[in-house]
């Protein structure tokens, strides 16, 4: 008669142990990656949406809608105003870098006639969202646009 041994504890208790393995080698790797919030108070960014549609709403009721483009000769952001926008009491343009988080920045414009062209050191390579924030004839406006700056 032989005596044969069964192993089929050892190997039941050899998967539990790479199975714990891997599970904790996968925490370690999920807490060292960096994530980035997009806003860091989203309740705030919550309540200040619903102005945020009013302002797209009478964006869109405009004839002609003003445009944001990249002129990759002259290095600049050429913005196209409709003839009906003679002159702005404020406004604002946010940089919105989805990759970079620390190249974002805002530009300010006062009352007066509109910009055509906006030219800024910190606009680099890459894609970047345009948000358009402006108020012109007691009407605020608001529009988003998408440019590739190369």
């Amino acid at each position: 008669m032989t005596n044969k041994k069964s192993y089929w504890g050892y190997a039941i208790f050899m998967v539990f142990v790479i199975f714990a393995t891997l599970m904790v080698s996968f925490a370690v790797i999920a807490s060292r990656n960096k994530t980035e919030l997009v806003v860091s108070d989203y309740y705030k960014a919550e309540i200040e949406y619903q102005k945020r549609i009013d302002k797209i709403k009478n964006f869109n009721a405009l004839s002609e809608q003003p445009k944001m483009k990249f002129d990759s000769i002259k290095n600049v952001i050429n913005i196209y105003w409709p003839a009906e926008i003679k002159t702005i009491n404020s406004g604002k343009i946010y940089f919105y870098k989805p990759d970079q988080n620390n190249s974002d920045f805002e530009y300010k414009f006062n009352s007066g006639t509109p910009i055509s062209e906006l030219k800024d050191q910190r606009i680099v390579h890459g894609k970047w969202k345009l948000q358009m924030e402006f108020n012109a004839g007691g009407k605020d406006y608001f529009t988003e646009q998408v440019i590739m700056v190369r």
